[in-house]
């Protein structure tokens, strides 16, 4: 193991009338490692003061194990040695191996959930594996959700969502297109060792389709909400709640005059569930978007499930700019703002949004390969009470753009030292940056120049003065700790 000295020295200066104060970060990497394939991207989980654990998804090549996916799952200690490895392979169906959907973190376990479709045997299907801490071994395979299917063009989809407190985890399935008929999904909801909770079948009042612009979210308590929007690219745009109990469903109109809800997501606030995102204000019929620049945002709201209010509506300042560095953002430019983050803090919701864009263009060189096009910036910070009126809004960092890989793009945001720090690489000169944001005690820092951090993978171990997270330059990866 080896100690960046020069690079990764950060100091916290406290802004006082009195003495000034200063506090010295240490950060101490990993020996140098490579991965095994250029898809593989790697997570963090379990961090605490004794050790983590890093784990990574290794795609199938037909050609070498019959495109099996392989989840790796290596334990560290806190010095960041190697004590333990393990692989373990996710499901196949038929002869077509499944995807990886998405990853839980509970208490002492992980739970891996991927999806499966397969013509012949007519099934499509959502898998969950568990990984226990406690055991250091995976169970066995378990199927939380399946529904027939006849064609791979008309084969539904699924949806996943886990409530703030981990605590339950929603499966929302909408069944296969069929131009004759109204919109049918399944709803299975589960708890912490995926027990079963409810199911339910609902046949929706809206047109089947081929795709849906909707988004689910689940409360601590156990209800799911879908985000349903209809005719986006109309003039007679609108967006609904629905509400699922496992045995009734309630609809409620979401948009309203001068407001149509875009990026969100769920917070607990106080104990009430809550919506904060972005919305677009209607002053055009139309939502302007583009490839390019992506779907107009205009300002942050804050919706109270529980009332089925909105609470708070603000406009981004219409001609404020935020000076960075040499130069300013406009709230302009604030299009397709992806919600990164949200918090609630001491009476204080924090909303962390960014513009994130991407697209594909084949090679000139007539290989019919396709690059992939990434990107990250700039992004807001919007600041509200648990009314749901705006303190205020925190622009920052330009325009980031990636090539075949986004794995150094977005940001993290934790809250530490009375602030939230945001960890990102926005630096053109090819560093990665510690920014304060809403914080009493600002940060200063050394220059760990050719470092780029994976914000993913930055964890926090609870009540200690410790985080965790994945650096890189070139090929090269570390893994890192910092203490203060």
């Amino acid at each position: 193991m080896k100690t960046i000295k020069n690079n990764f020295v950060l100091l916290i200066f406290c802004l006082s009338f009195a003495t000034g104060f200063s506090q010295e970060f240490k950060t101490q990497s990993s020996e140098v490692f490579r991965k095994e394939s250029n898809e593989q991207n790697f997570q963090i989980a379990f961090a605490s003061p004794y050790g983590f654990m890093v784990y990574s998804e290794l795609e199938g090549h037909r050609m070498v194990n019959g495109g099996v996916n392989t989840i790796k799952l290596s334990t560290f200690d806190q010095s960041m040695q190697r004590v333990g490895t393990q692989n373990f392979e996710l499901p196949m169906l038929g002869n077509r191996p499944a995807d990886l959907r998405k990853i839980v973190e509970q208490e002492n376990q992980l739970v891996f959930l991927s999806s499966a479709m397969n013509t012949k045997s007519g099934e499509h299907n959502l898998y969950a594996q568990v990984y226990s801490k406690t055991d250091n071994a995976v169970g066995q395979t378990k199927i939380l959700g399946t529904f027939p299917i006849e064609k791979y063009s008309r084969s539904g989809a699924y949806q996943i969502a886990v409530s703030p407190d981990r605590s339950k985890i929603a499966v929302f399935a909408n069944m296969p297109f069929d131009r004759k008929s109204k919109e049918k999904v399944k709803i299975w909801l589960f708890g912490e060792q995926l027990n079963l909770l409810w199911k339910q079948t609902a046949p929706l009042q809206f047109d089947s389709e081929r795709a849906y612009r909707e988004k689910i979210f689940v409360t601590n308590s156990g209800q799911v909400f879908l985000e349903k929007v209809t005719d986006f690219e109309k003039r007679s745009k609108m967006a609904y709640l629905l509400k699922f109990d496992g045995s009734s469903s309630e609809k409620t109109t979401f948009s309203a005059e001068k407001f149509f809800p875009m990026e969100m997501a769920l917070v607990n606030v106080e104990g009430k569930p809550m919506l904060a995102g972005f919305f677009w204000d209607g002053d055009e019929a139309i939502i302007q978007m583009n490839e390019d620049e992506g779907e107009e945002n205009d300002g942050a709201f804050l919706y109270d499930l529980s009332q089925k209010k909105l609470i708070g509506k603000h406009l981004f300042p219409a001609k404020r700019q935020s000076n960075v560095d040499d130069g300013k953002i406009d709230y302009n430019s604030m299009k397709s703002l992806k919600v990164v983050d949200v918090k609630s803090i001491d009476g204080n919701i924090y909303l962390t949004g960014e513009k994130q864009l991407r697209k594909s263009e084949f090679r000139n060189d007539g290989s019919m390969e396709i690059d992939y096009f990434y990107t990250f910036g700039p992004a807001v910070i919007a600041n509200l009470d648990t009314q749901g009126t705006l303190k205020d809004f925190a622009p920052f960092f330009y325009s980031t753009n990636y090539k075949n890989s986004n794995e150094n793009g977005s940001l993290a945001v934790l809250d530490f030292n009375k602030g939230l720090r945001v960890f990102s690489n926005y630096k053109k000169n090819g560093r990665y940056d510690l920014d304060t944001v809403f914080a009493e005690e600002k940060v200063s820092y050394g220059d760990p120049e050719g470092y780029n951090i994976l914000p993913s993978t930055v964890k926090r171990v609870d009540n200690y003065n410790l985080i965790y997270y994945l650096t890189n330059t070139g090929n090269g990866y570390y893994l890192n700790k910092m203490t203060w």
